[in-house]
């Protein structure tokens, strides 16, 4: 891997560019921002560290561990070992033709995209340490038992608002280690409880996500029985999520929806740190390039991908350094700084970065709730993103950035994780003049 980003490639925009767009960022106003950094496919990847062939042994280690969480996890993960979720054509919410939603909040194990890395990389660990332990990673092997013993006195540390922690936890608990979680001061009282009910080890912090990853990172250095799941610098945890492009080109198949250049995709992500949708990103773009544009969202408050790219720089740039202040409801998306690794990887492939408003981000929750959809308002807020980037490319002087705009073009919202009580409360108390926003 690098040690450093590279510079991204093209003209750097001008200062006075650079201004105005930060200027329409500090206001708070929602945003639409075309990746002046975007650059086709074939160049963006022949910069980046990883490679297809990465994205092609990540598939196949998934099909391998099939056995193992059909097993784990019985009448939750079918029989076929698949962890995927639904595409659900909600035109009529939407209020357009050709979108779908990608139903990642009833995704088995952790009920949220973080499963697909969390899971993912819990299990490449447990299979080394089988190597390691001369026994088989397969759960009818004699030998299971006495993996799952050894597996017993060492411990999978992360650090996470939540989503990805549950998933991380969950796996590491059913597979026999012990779990340890730094969760940061965003993350809801309902997440932290449900992992003291696996068992795990939770340790809360009082400041922002980047401070609990920290943490995480501190308590396993050093310490030989530690696995650290770093959420900011996995490729592990990114070559998990790639693999989610391959089950939605699958399902985009079966419905007969064509990818071309007459008929592009746009997959909408939400975008904490930059993992999830850094390696669904690759993903993407390694099965349908260019004919795909991946959008991120962001919450105007929380914008720290779309921050990073914007600076162009190749150290990290906070939310904080703009003159945010990284409060928002979407806890899942309540991150002041960017995965450099991520931006590494996918800063040339990302679109266009959309951010969205906390009272919209809340009104979509409730609608898709009420139409059978119980999302949090993190993974609401892809659906706040639809509207503004078609209107942009519409207008926009590029025939390219056109075609996303056409009757033609289909649109995936990616759903990323579920509602729960707490936030059913939030929605109540958000309508109320002294609502005050988590972390403010």
């Amino acid at each position: 891997m690098q040690d450093m980003l590279p510079q991204l490639a093209g003209a750097a925009p001008s200062f006075a560019a650079v201004q105005d767009d930060l200027s329409a960022l500090k206001s708070g106003h929602p945003t639409v921002w075309h990746n002046d950094r975007w650059r086709p496919f074939a160049e963006a990847l022949s910069r980046a560290s990883m490679t297809l062939s990465d994205v092609e042994e990540a598939a196949a280690s998934w099909k391998e561990y099939r056995g193992v969480l059909a097993a784990l996890f019985p009448g939750e993960v079918p029989e076929s070992g698949v962890v995927d979720s639904l595409l659900v054509d909600i035109a009529s919410i939407a209020g357009r033709d050709n979108v779908f939603l990608k139903a990642d909040h009833d995704l088995p194990i952790g009920s949220s995209i973080k499963a697909r890395g969390g899971v993912f990389e819990v299990l490449q660990h447990a299979a080394d340490r089988a190597v390691i332990d001369g026994t088989a990673f397969d759960p009818l092997a004699p030998d299971w038992g006495r993996l799952h013993s050894n597996l017993e006195t060492r411990r999978i540390v992360v650090g996470s608002t939540g989503n990805l922690a549950y998933s991380v936890g969950r796996t590491a608990r059913a597979l026999g280690f012990q779990a340890e979680v730094h969760i940061s001061a965003d993350a809801t009282p309902f997440k932290k409880a449900r992992l003291i009910e696996l068992g795990a080890d939770v340790v809360e912090h009082s400041g922002d996500y980047s401070e609990a990853v920290a943490a995480a990172r501190k308590s396993a250095a050093g310490d030989d029985a530690a696995y650290l799941i770093d959420d900011e610098s996995s490729p592990r945890l990114f070559l998990g999520y790639s693999y989610g492009a391959r089950l939605l080109a699958d399902q985009l198949a079966s419905r007969g929806i064509t990818v071309d250049e007459e008929h592009p995709l746009i997959v909408y992500l939400p975008c904490g740190v930059g993992g999830a949708p850094g390696g669904l990103t690759f993903g993407l773009k390694a099965i349908f390039g260019d004919n795909c544009a991946c959008v991120f969202i962001e919450p105007t408050q929380s914008p720290c991908f779309l921050v990073q790219l914007m600076s162009g720089k190749n150290t990290p740039t906070s939310v904080y350094d703009v003159g945010l202040n990284n409060r928002t409801i979407a806890d899942g998306l309540a991150v002041p700084s960017a995965s450099i690794f991520a931006v590494e990887q996918v800063g040339e492939m990302v679109e266009t970065c959309v951010t969205v408003s906390e009272s919209e981000m809340l009104e979509l929750s409730a609608k898709l709730g009420e139409h059978g959809f119980p999302v949090e308002p993190s993974a609401a807020s892809a659906l706040g993103a639809l509207e503004p980037f078609v209107k942009s490319c519409n207008e926009h002087v590029e025939e390219r950035k056109r075609r996303f705009a056409s009757a033609s073009a289909t649109h995936v919202i990616w759903s990323t994780g579920k509602s729960t009580p707490d936030t059913l409360k939030l929605l109540t108390e958000f309508a109320k003049p002294n609502f005050k926003r988590v972390g403010a």
